[in-house]
């Protein structure tokens, strides 16, 4: 960490800065944007909240297939993580309404609805939102204000954000409403890039999960939990080598090799020793601390 530059937005300890990055994954812009480390929490984030995020975030940023169907239906990936994730969740609870923070595509509230949740969506994405709306059982909300829906709804018996708490200018908040909105016994579940990965730690401002500037606040899974145990929420399950955890390993080192746009994929090449270094690193980043990206349940008392 550099010279103290300000303060910390999730615990409010003394940050430096880190390290300058450009938008690697998309190339919508050619600036560069200063992130920031906590020296308390350690975690990361944008010092400065682009004014107008949306122009970020190109019209392909949520896939369609040509016949209009989300393209996760016909991704085993996907449909493998949404598999794990549902059975994660069924650990705790398993039946009640269910609220997806940034749900996207719908490639896990729709296993959810199949599986007996009552849904609520929400999802700043139009087309994401027009297709969630034509699902039965999924009350799709369309917004991009998580802080200001969420206490409109009905007590949950769960709360899941997969990848959307590092996109929130305010995380800290959206977890003490995510507690207060929980019923007794409930879970907030998340998944989210880990700032103190091997990746980040090697790759710097070429790791593809700091995203800049989208990615606006990496909080480091301890600093989660702090927070978390503060509003009576106690800490279940930390995990890194779940299906997620371990495609985003593999993507990320793949990505590391490519050309901006980074995302639209580099040559045959990139993919071969891109999955070279991944099987390298695997030892290390499915250790709990060191991968990508971390799964974390957290239940109300």
């Amino acid at each position: 960490m550099g010279a103290v530059v300000g303060s910390c937005p999730v615990c409010g300890g003394a940050a430096g800065h880190l390290l300058d990055a450009c938008d690697r994954n998309w190339a919508t812009t050619d600036e560069s944007f200063a992130y920031d480390r906590c020296s308390s929490c350690h975690s990361v984030f944008i010092r400065s909240i682009p004014a107008d995020l949306a122009r970020y975030y190109r019209d392909d940023y949520y896939q369609f297939d040509r016949d209009g169907a989300p393209s996760w239906r016909s991704e085993p990936q996907r449909l493998d993580t949404s598999a794990y994730r549902l059975a994660l969740l069924k650990r705790y609870v398993s039946s009640g309404h269910l609220i997806e923070i940034g749900a996207g595509t719908g490639a896990f509230c729709v296993p959810a609805r199949d599986a007996g949740f009552r849904i609520s969506a929400i999802e700043m994405s139009a087309p994401c939102c027009e297709y969630l709306a034509r699902q039965p059982r999924i009350a799709a909300i369309c917004s991009d204000d998580p802080l200001g829906v969420l206490p409109t709804l009905e007590e949950a018996s769960a709360i899941v954000l997969w990848h959307v708490l590092e996109h929130l200018a305010d995380p800290v908040s959206l977890i003490e409403l995510a507690a207060q909105k929980l019923a007794r016994g409930g879970v907030l579940a998340l998944a989210t890039p880990n700032p103190l990965s091997l990746q980040f730690k090697v790759l710097k401002g070429r790791w593809m999960h700091l995203d800049a500037p989208r990615h606006l606040r990496l909080l480091a899974p301890g600093a989660i939990a702090k927070v978390a145990a503060s509003r009576g929420l106690r800490e279940v399950e930390r995990i890194s080598s779940d299906p997620n955890g371990r495609e985003c390993n593999l993507i990320g080192w793949i990505n590391a090799l490519a050309q901006p746009p980074a995302l639209q994929g580099g040559s045959w090449l990139t993919g071969q020793l891109g999955g070279l270094l991944w099987r390298l690193a695997s030892p290390i980043e499915n250790r709990a601390g060191h991968g990508s990206a971390t799964t974390i349940v957290l239940q109300r008392s």
